[in-house]
């Protein structure tokens, strides 16, 4: 068995990945883009089948949802993502530098180009000593940063780097930066505001089915958590509440939804909303339209004015947010350069060990694939 161990760290290389979900540039990429998505097992968990019938599932479904969804993605320009997170990462590069830290620096797409196969064989001719991965959610769930983290870390088993020690960055939902980055948006929103003490503040996240919170998926708590933070030091005037957008089939998700939420403080007579994209780092289809277009037609049709706080984007407090916790997880060698762990349900710190173990030793939650198949450590 290869270990990895403290000496051979100090000398290595090492590289930053940075993981986000992509989004279709061209009505060609539409279709192939929800394939992907829909053929994702973190994503969609069907309860019998294997891969063969996923892959059937997701054909159908994709070629089905293709026609729907295109003139949405046609009316914002298609999916900003890509060039967003392109931008982000380049003022993530400069703001390291600032730091003394030139790591070499890796972009991912888990369902768009780049895929994560193409940048890992980059990864393999170049062979860094160890890897820090950022995926760019600030909360954690199985269904976006395990999945993109899951294939990061086969795409370099399968390119012959299965040991190679990572340092994945599994959330940031409470990073002081990072809260004052969304408390500069909510502030910059209120500003538009004809009466902020009627007005409505509505944290609106990307929606979950709830079989993933009933297995144990930590995203919701942690959403209820940023909002708990941002809300006690805002000075918010009115009324606020968190609900949950983007939809998709006929299963049980997380409620209230986005829309239901609107037509609820309609009915109480409210005239003003502020939407908040909280969970979004980045403009997309789920702000640009679903927000913009779809709710506030749902809100004027009820007689109220809705306003969104813009999207982080490259807002200097979330870029410092992205350059320290990425600076920390640098230098943090411990644990052969994996650094050190905690189970990204409870919190708690844990020995090395426990991130070989299929669940977590306190609260239960199963451990990531990822993590389980990072290398062993002799210390």
């Amino acid at each position: 068995m290869t270990f990895v161990g403290p000496s051979r760290l100090r000398a290595a290389r090492t590289d930053v990945v940075v993981l986000n979900f992509g989004g279709p540039q061209k009505v060609e990429e539409i279709e192939p883009f929800l394939f992907e998505l829909f053929n994702d097992p973190d994503v969609i968990q069907l309860p019998v089948g294997g891969p063969a019938l996923q892959a059937r599932f997701a054909e159908i479904l994709s070629r089905r949802r293709t026609p729907g969804v295109t003139p949405h993605y046609a009316s914002i320009g298609f999916s900003p993502t890509i060039p967003t997170t392109l931008e982000q990462v380049e003022a993530l590069r400069d703001a390291l530098k600032t730091r003394g830290l030139t790591p070499r620096m890796h972009v991912i797409m888990r369902y768009t180009e780049p895929f994560a196969d193409r940048v890992a064989t980059d990864i393999a001719r170049d062979r860094p000593g160890r890897i820090v991965a950022l995926a760019l959610y600030p909360h954690f769930s199985g269904s976006t940063t395990g999945s993109s983290m899951n294939d990061l870390s086969r795409a370099l088993g399968e390119r012959g780097l299965g040991r190679l020690p990572i340092h994945y960055i599994p959330a940031f939902y409470d990073h002081p930066r990072y809260l004052a980055a969304v408390t500069s948006t909510i502030q910059e929103g209120r500003a538009q505001l004809t009466d902020p003490a009627t007005a409505h503040l509505l944290f609106s996240a990307h929606g979950l089915p709830s079989s993933y919170f009933l297995a144990g998926d930590p995203y919701p708590t942690q959403v209820q958590d940023t909002v708990r933070m941002l809300m006690r030091d805002l000075g918010w005037p009115g009324t606020h509440a968190l609900a949950f957008q983007s939809k998709v089939g006929p299963v049980r998700w997380l409620t209230p939804s986005t829309d239901q939420e609107i037509r609820r403080v309609a009915a109480l007579g409210v005239k003003e909303l502020l939407v908040v994209p909280i969970a979004f780092v980045g403009d997309h289809i789920e702000t640009s339209y679903e927000i913009d277009v779809q709710f506030r037609e749902i809100a004027e049709a009820l007689g109220m004015k809705l306003h969104r706080a813009r999207a982080l984007n490259t807002h200097p407090d979330f870029i410092e947010c992205l350059a320290d916790v990425t600076a920390r997880a640098i230098a943090d060698d411990t644990y052969g350069g994996m650094g050190k762990h905690k189970c990204v349900r409870c919190l708690l710190p844990k020995p090395h060990e426990h991130r070989m173990r299929v669940q977590c030793m306190d609260c239960g939650h199963k451990t990531p694939e990822y993590l389980l198949r990072l290398p062993p450590v002799r210390e």
